[in-house]
Parts: structure tokens; C-alpha cells; sequence
């Protein structure tokens, strides 16, 4: 399987609350924002949230707690077909964080012939004293394979979403 594409979107008047970047700042990954692309989700009305990828590994020393991420909804959109018929699907996960140091950690996404299933992971630093705040977020990938017509579900941390690729 190739890679997949990784990235979400957080709400940029959140994160970190101005109260120092203590145990708040991640990789520089989370800042990245070009060349990312959107446009199954072209006719949602996103919010002015500012696109950044998963967190990478760190070179400090801390150590994480990880945990299966918290998210609202999923929204999965299907592209147009291919020329051999195959569409590609993309899914928009919505959810927020519950503090100002928490960040999505890792998307692990096994795909099968009735669709896929995705554990999304977040993680926060052990040793952080975090501001309790609610951070939204969105994050977008891809299925790294193209679907043919049918019914297909994608489970994203035992939650199941249904969607249909027409022919």
C-alpha cells in the first residue's frame, strides 16, 4: 500500500491559548500547510482553521500518552471516476481536542474489499501541565486505493460510516 495522505486542520485561535509554548509546541510538521489539497470537500463551507499535517516523531525526550482519538463525525466523499472506472475516496474527520497540548499522533488505515478500517490515534506529552481547553480539529485522508461501484463502509475507531460508489 503507498503512502497514505495525512493531514488535519486546527483551529489556529486555540492552540496553545497564549499561555507559552510549554509542553504545547510539536514537531514542525504541524505548520506545514502547502500543497495540501481538499477538493472532494470543495463544497463544504470549512472554517478559516489553519491545514497541518500529523505530528512526526520528536527528538525531545518526552514521553507521550497515547490514546484513540476523540472525534465528532466523518464525512467520506467519493471523486469522480478514472478512466478505468475506479474512484478514489477521501474521508473529513471531525472532532476536538480536550486540552492545548494534544495533537493527532498516528493514522494506521487497513483497507479490505468491503472498505477500510482506520484507528486514528492522539497523544500529549506525559509530563505537560495543559491548558483545558477544547481545540477543534479536521483531518483529511485519503484511501490509498481506488474503489469500484458498490456499497462500502470505513471504520474509524470502531465507529462504522457507510458510503456508495455509483457506477
Amino acid at each position: 500500500m503507498g503512502m497514505l495522505l495525512f493531514r488535519f486542520c486546527l483551529s489556529a485561535a486555540l492552540a496553545c491559548s497564549g499561555l507559552g509554548m510549554v509542553g504545547c509546541a510539536s514537531s514542525d510538521s504541524t505548520t506545514q500547510s502547502e500543497g495540501i489539497e481538499t477538493e472532494l470537500f470543495d463544497d463544504l463551507e470549512l472554517d478559516e482553521s489553519e491545514t497541518v499535517l500529523i505530528a512526526t516523531a520528536s527528538d525531545d525526550l518526552d514521553s507521550y500518552l497515547v490514546s484513540p482519538a476523540v472525534f465528532d463525525t466523518v464525512v467520506v466523499r467519493v471523486a469522480v471516476a478514472n478512466e478505468a472506472g475506479r474512484h478514489v475516496v477521501e474521508a473529513l474527520v471531525k472532532g476536538s481536542f480536550p486540552d492545548a497540548c494534544t495533537e493527532l499522533h498516528a493514522l494506521n488505515v487497513t483497507l479490505n474489499a468491503g472498505g477500510g478500517l482506520a484507528n486514528l490515534s492522539m497523544r500529549r506529552p506525559e509530563s505537560a501541565i495543559c491548558a483545558q481547553v477544547v481545540r477543534p480539529y479536521r483531518f483529511f485522508f485519503a484511501l490509498d486505493e481506488a474503489f469500484g461501484p458498490g456499497s462500502y463502509s470505513l471504520v474509524v475507531n470502531g465507529r462504522e460510516f457507510a458510503f456508495l460508489v455509483e457506477g
